[in-house]
């Protein structure tokens, strides 16, 4: 009698064990089937894209904005300031907002050193040094227009 009473109780609690499992694994099903139809949702996808993409802006020599990409929500001004040689020589940008990282700055067309450093207030001042390249006669004259693309880190 003692034998079928612990017999029965180990098949009690293996068809509890059993029930649990299967209920975690149908829980986990369930949520990941959830998740799967969610990001199928084409809302879905853009309210992320939003959220990850970076804000950018391309701007040239002249302080003219070519291309908004949702910097400039963040940019009171961009001044460029024109060396010897009708050369980008400094660039002040001035956020609206405190930005504790400085926005990356890159030269679309010419090949500089830009190096950052804090300004007054919320500014940031990038000091440009010309990259010396050797060209050859037949090589394209470089560009009167210099563009510049910034990217903000929020």
């Amino acid at each position: 009698m003692k034998f079928s009473e612990t017999f029965k109780q180990k098949c009690e609690w293996l068809i509890i064990v059993i029930g649990v499992i299967g209920g975690i694994y149908g829980l986990r099903s369930y949520i990941v089937s959830v998740v799967e139809d969610r990001m199928k949702e084409p809302e879905f996808v853009l309210r992320v894209a939003e959220e990850i993409k970076k804000p950018t802006a391309i701007f040239d020599q002249n302080e003219s904005i070519l291309v908004d990409g949702g910097a400039m929500n963040y940019i009171k001004s961009i001044k460029v300031h024109m060396g010897d040689g009708n050369e980008p020589e400094r660039i002040v940008v001035s956020p609206n907002i405190h930005l504790q990282v400085a926005p990356l700055l890159e030269s679309l067309d010419v090949d500089f050193y830009i190096e950052a450093k804090r300004g007054e207030k919320f500014d940031w001042v990038y000091t440009l040094g010309s990259v010396i390249r050797i060209v050859s006669e037949s090589s394209a004259d470089p560009p009167t227009e210099k563009r510049f693309r910034l990217e903000i880190f929020r």
